[in-house]
């Protein structure tokens, strides 16, 4: 799958309002580095890339934060975000702590103990003074700053909210859905090469035999022609760990309907993950 693939994957896509942002989201920002959301493909090219999207420079000038824990969730929220829209902040780190919860309580408990160590930044978007985007989660891999100068140097290992006014207007699902996806990122690419061959193999599968082509969108009733699973290993892996452990957007949407339509997959989840039913 070339760059003109996945870019044709968007264009026919027809997810409407905020879950087709989140979709070209994933979509500009699935692995350089992504899982989706620029989780990090950036260590092996030869994974196929969406489209770059315009970059902001979140290093220069130096953003400033406020830290904040909730329990053992640490949270550096920007601070013109904190200073401009507090009650926005505020009911962003509130839904976060919930998503949080229930997503680490979901996984298994090696797991979630090892993702429950993540940070986030909440950021205030395209309002704040030097920029930002208008939605969408990312998990950066450790030495992602490194690799990418316009990166903030403190967003190594750690998950970042692009918009904290869009991350409020999401819906359940959504917000369910997008941080399971990025903490699936996490999980692999931290302790896994890009191209784990159970993953590789299992994508593979599901792509050569016309798997997760022409969906059901839950939220719509409309139609996808080609589901995001299909975009490569990485973004597999992470909506499958979402069917199996929370629920995706499109068909299939649980992990009963996945180990009906794709048991290779499946099959792939409980070994990579071994939960504990």
């Amino acid at each position: 799958m070339n760059r003109a693939r996945v870019l044709q994957l968007f264009k026919s896509s027809e997810w409407p309002g905020l879950g087709r942002l989140l979709l070209f989201s994933w979509l500009m920002n699935a692995l350089p580095a992504s899982g989706s959301m620029w989780p990090a493909t950036w260590q092996e090219p030869a994974t196929p890339q969406p489209p770059a999207q315009r970059a902001i420079d979140y290093r220069q000038p130096v953003r400033e934060y406020k830290d904040v824990r909730m329990g053992n969730m640490k949270v550096g929220v920007e601070k013109q975000l904190q200073a401009e829209a507090p009650q926005t902040a505020a009911k962003a780190l509130e839904r976060l702590e919930s998503e949080r919860t229930s997503a680490l309580a979901a996984l298994p408990a090696k797991a979630s103990k090892q993702l429950g160590r993540i940070p986030f930044f909440l950021m205030y978007g395209p309002k704040a003074k030097n920029g930002g985007r208008n939605n969408g989660l990312e998990y950066f891999q450790k030495n992602a700053p490194r690799q990418h100068p316009e990166l903030d140097r403190r967003w190594g290992d750690a998950i970042v909210i692009y918009c904290a006014q869009n991350y409020v207007q999401i819906s359940d699902l959504w917000a369910q859905k997008a941080l399971l996806h990025e903490f699936a990122h996490a999980y692999q690419l931290e302790q896994w090469p890009e191209h784990q061959p159970d993953i590789q193999s299992a994508w593979e599968h599901a792509r050569d035999s016309g798997l997760y082509r022409n969906v059901r969108d839950v939220e719509t009733g409309k139609t996808v022609d080609s589901a995001y699973a299909l975009v490569n290993q990485l973004e597999y892996f992470a909506e499958l760990s979402c069917m199996y452990f929370a629920k995706c957007n499109y068909q299939p949407t649980n992990r009963e309907e996945l180990k009906a339509s794709d048991p290779v997959g499946h099959a792939m989840i409980r070994k990579l993950w071994k939960p504990e039913k």
